[in-house]
């Protein structure tokens, strides 16, 4: 895992009473911006960490008056790209930052420092009348990559697949086609702005197909949307797993499972390791199956404490 700016500005003024006085002021003004900063914590990223963030958020200013916590999506690349360029105090990414994006941090003086806060569960969705109920990897890669273009290919109905999902800045979109093995989505792949569009497209045409993360698709008690069809998906000569079934996916069996991250800009301090401390305590850890989340597993809480000891 990769690991994270203040920037101080002094002025010169040129008559000593006028030196004296904007000292001063100017003295008072970096006091009340501290002060604005200890009470704002900035968070942009992933759409897929979206839900889950803003419930820490409330969860965690509840009992701090006073302070404001900014939370908003646009997909991992956005999160990143802010952290990059200062404009926010935690990037919330669905996939691990990139070389390059390392390497443009680093021409900044941003050294960015990974916590694991979630694990996050990748669901394949589609209308409930496509006539399949589950997909191998293997199918589902094919599908994926554009050499199976039918319903009936797979013994479900005689229509054409439809593929729904994000751009290129989505966490999602660049993990599942590592995960498949694609390079390329065929001409029949459409880009939708975030996971809500989505699953409305597929809900309202019989032959589409997407993929969302599971939390968007459960409701406030964690129970599914009837909206659309999670397939169950199974490697090769397994199991079919549901994208519910937590106890199952836990041991393994499901394969689409991947860490959700957060960077901060170096090891983060005062109100923001608070945040972060907050976010990885064992009764907030244990609410996030309600969310469609899991908890993190012990090699996550390794990485972490590894973060936040160095």
């Amino acid at each position: 895992m990769k690991t994270f700016s203040l920037i101080t500005r002094s002025s010169v003024y040129f008559l000593f009473f006028f030196v004296f006085v904007n000292c001063t002021d100017s003295s008072s003004t970096e006091k009340e911006k501290a002060e604005k900063q200890k009470k704002l914590i900035t968070i942009k990223g992933s759409d897929s960490e979206l839900n889950l963030l803003k419930f820490f958020a409330d969860e965690y200013k509840a009992n701090r008056p006073g302070l404001i916590v900014n939370v908003s999506g646009g997909g991992t690349s956005h999160g990143i790209k802010a952290l990059i360029n200062n404009e926010t105090d935690i990037a919330i990414a669905s996939r691990i930052i990139t070389e390059e994006e390392i390497t443009s941090a680093k021409a900044k003086g941003v050294n960015p420092l990974a916590f694991i806060i979630a694990q996050d569960i990748v669901a394949i969705i589609t209308h409930p009348e496509t006539g399949i109920d589950s997909l191998s990897l293997s199918q589902l890669s094919k599908i994926m990559k554009g050499t199976i273009i039918n319903w009936k290919e797979l013994g479900g109905i005689d229509l054409p697949i439809k593929i729904y999902g994000r751009d290129k800045h989505s966490g999602t979109r660049y993990y599942l086609k590592d995960k498949l093995g694609v390079k390329k989505f065929p001409a029949h792949y459409e880009e939708l702005d975030g996971n809500a569009q989505i699953i409305e497209k597929i809900h309202s045409e019989k032959g589409s197909m997407g993929y969302v993360n599971v939390g968007s698709i459960v409701n406030v008690e964690g129970k599914p949307t009837s909206k659309v069809w999670a397939m169950n998906l199974y490697i090769e000569n397994n199991k079919a797993c549901s994208p519910y079934e937590n106890q199952r996916i836990k041991y393994g069996e499901y394969p689409l499972v991947r860490p959700l991250i957060q960077y901060t800009n170096g090891k983060p301090s005062n109100e923001l390791l608070e945040f972060i401390n907050f976010e990885l305590l064992e009764r907030q850890q244990s609410n996030l199956e309600k969310h469609g989340y899991l908890k993190i597993n012990a090699t996550y809480f390794n990485m972490n404490q590894n973060s936040l000891n160095n």
